[in-house]
């Protein structure tokens, strides 16, 4: 009988030509580690499924590779591969880390998808896919059992690899070891990793590019591996049967520099660090971004833009420098710019996957509030803006319902007594193009001082902040664990509730578990956090403003989730008067901040949160 394993006339591994075959007795006798008649041999083939698996290989015994012998699988079998992947560079030392879902056909699409763009490649695997004679020459032979053996030979198996390696080539690991099965608490997936692929790339300056397989085997093969563990490896080649006339999806991620992995602190968090990001993968959305209800509105004229700002009083203007004037007023004071403004935050946030859907951002909270205007006098523009609520005056007229951040969190009666000396910070907006200058969010810092210069009773800077809900939830769970675990103040957490909580569920996921937990203890800090979520998010990393109220001492009390808005909204609370002093003189001057500073400190009030026994 022909076999899809063409090989020499035993069931020991060859690496010379594709043809020749191995029997399906044969194969059997490989999958199983006591001797058997051969009839017995016969109906244990029949029954694994691996006669039926040899009756499909009629063609593959002329197949000219190994590569050729996958593709040539792969279609026998009717098995599409569907590949979303990222940039894979075509030499140096690589290792692909991936997770481990189905036992053997990985290996079949590893080979027919990834060789061509790296031709060296070869896979560590367990020895049932070594003996696939076809297949020797691309794959190092480890051996998932824990014996004295296998251990010997997997040491040999790494050294193989690393040599490898160390000429320039590319390696594909599956850290687990063994193919992901039920396990107590944690539901189907890869069991712990073991740390062959970091110590692989450590040894020889690889890069690591995350692969994820979508799917997993059928309920039986799990069910069969409570029973006993070699019961999974007897029914790998079923379970390859039943991908027949399937679709297969592999995603491949960014490549994992070696410097990234050094920034973080221990092995372990390295490790698991690799698993989530290869897990990730399996999160991520597909291309296409969100669609918004109403196509954003057309700029306002210029001359009417430069006629509105014409008409604000002299008092209005706060700031000017360069090309830029500051300007503030309240919402009803020029429907005009405030209608402009609108459609520039909507703009700025569609940029980042956020944004009402409406064809300008406005709300019945805009006419009521103060709003900065920064205007650029050679462009003839609004370059930004930023929100801002009186918090005393609004609860005076509407209590807490009259504030925007009330739909988003909800406060007890103990927070305005407290921090009812506050103003509250919104729809902070710059355009898209101007980001990269520093200046504007400078400008509209110096703004928020003067306003409260001239309202030196305000103490507390308040308000919600946002990151993108759009990005994966590998990122969403790291900046929840970081922003709580570094940032989150006890007391404040007592007295503000988001309406809606964002929690990063991990129950199951020990890597999971325990990566977040180095970030919540600060083993990682702000910068090497940001370029994680860098390499995850295609460049997009955490949104400026966190890091500038953080300089400040911000504190956090909530997370809210703001499906409509597509934003994962952060309560941040800032005690201006101990914001750094010099950042404090930045924005306000050196006497004003000292003027500041000694009002509020020299006499009796509300203490800091960083002073709060709660923290």
């Amino acid at each position: 009988m022909s076999s899809l394993i063409p090989s020499s006339d035993t069931a020991q591994p060859s690496s010379s030509a594709v043809s020749g075959i191995v029997g399906p007795e044969a194969l059997t006798a490989s999958l199983v580690s006591w001797p058997l008649p051969r009839p017995v041999l016969g109906s244990l083939s029949r029954a694994l499924g691996i006669e039926a698996l040899c009756s499909l290989s009629e063609p593959l015994c002329t197949a000219e590779s190994p590569q050729d012998f996958a593709r040539r699988s792969l279609a026998a079998l009717g098995i599409r591969v569907r590949l979303d992947m990222a940039p894979v560079p075509g030499q140096g030392p690589l290792v692909f880390v991936s997770n481990h879902p189905f036992g053997l056909l990985e290996g079949l699409v590893l080979l027919a998808r990834l060789t061509p763009l790296r031709p060296d490649l070869r896979i560590m695997a367990n020895s049932l896919l070594h003996a696939l004679g076809a297949l020797a020459g691309s794959f190092i032979e480890v051996d998932p059992f824990e014996t004295r053996e296998a251990r010997q030979r997997n040491v040999q198996g790494l050294r193989e690899a690393l040599r490898h390696l160390e000429d320039g080539g590319a390696v594909a690991v599956f850290p687990a070891g063994t193919v992901s099965h039920w396990q107590k608490g944690r539901g189907i997936s890869d069991p712990d990793w073991h740390d062959t692929a970091l110590r692989l790339s450590a040894r020889s300056g690889a890069a690591v590019i995350p692969l994820y397989f979508q799917g997993r085997n059928s309920l039986s093969f799990s069910m069969a591996g409570l029973v006993h563990p070699a019961l999974r490896t007897l029914l790998l080649p079923r379970e390859l049967l039943k991908k027949r006339h399937s679709t297969v999806s592999l995603r491949l991620g960014a490549a994992i520099g070696g410097e990234v992995l050094a920034s973080l602190p221990t092995a372990r968090v390295r490790n698991d660090y690799l698993r989530l990001r290869c897990y990730a993968l399996g999160e991520r959305k597909g291309p296409g971004g969100r669609v918004y209800a109403r196509p954003l509105a057309s700029p306002l004229p210029p001359a009417l833009l430069e006629h509105a700002i014409a008409d604000l009083p002299a008092s209005a203007l706060l700031v000017r420098e360069e090309a830029y004037s500051l300007y503030l007023l309240r919402g009803e004071q020029s429907p005009c710019l405030l209608q402009e403004m609108g459609r520039i935050r909507e703009m700025a946030f569609r940029d980042v996957g956020e944004g009402t859907g409406e064809a300008r951002d406005m709300d019945v909270f805009d006419r009521r509030y103060y709003h900065l205007i920064l205007w650029n006098d050679a462009a003839h523009e609004i370059t930004g803006g930023y929100r801002l609520g009186m918090v005393p005056e609004l609860l005076r007229v509407d209590g807490d319902k009259g504030l925007y951040t009330s739909r988003l969190f909800r406060f007890a009666p103990a927070f305005w007594e407290r921090y009812g000396q506050s103003l509250e910070l919104g729809r902070a907006v710059v355009r898209p193009e101007r980001q990269r200058d520093f200046l504007p969010l400078l400008l509209l810092w110096k703004g928020i001082a003067r306003f409260v210069l001239r309202h030196p009773s305000i103490r507390y800077l308040f308000g919600p902040v946002s990151m993108n809900l759009d990005a994966s939830p590998f990122t969403l769970r790291l900046l929840g664990a970081y922003f709580m675990g570094r940032h989150g103040d006890g007391e404040l957490e007592w007295l503000v509730r988001a309406r809606v909580p964002f929690r990063a569920d991990t129950r199951g996921d020990a890597a999971a578990e325990s990566f977040l937990n180095a970030v919540r203890q600060g083993l990682l800090d702000y910068r090497g956090l940001d370029r994680l979520i860098r390499a995850q998010e295609e460049g997009r990393g955490i949104p400026v403003l966190f890091k500038h109220y953080f300089k400040m001492g911000g504190r956090i009390a909530a997370l809210h989730r703001d499906a409509g808005f597509g934003s994962l909204d952060a309560f941040l609370l800032v005690d201006l008067p101990h914001a750094p002093e010099a950042m404090l003189r930045r924005y306000m001057g050196r006497e004003d901040a000292a003027a500041y500073v000694a009002h509020h400190l020299s006499a009796a009030g509300p203490v800091s949160p960083q002073d709060s026994p709660h923290r």
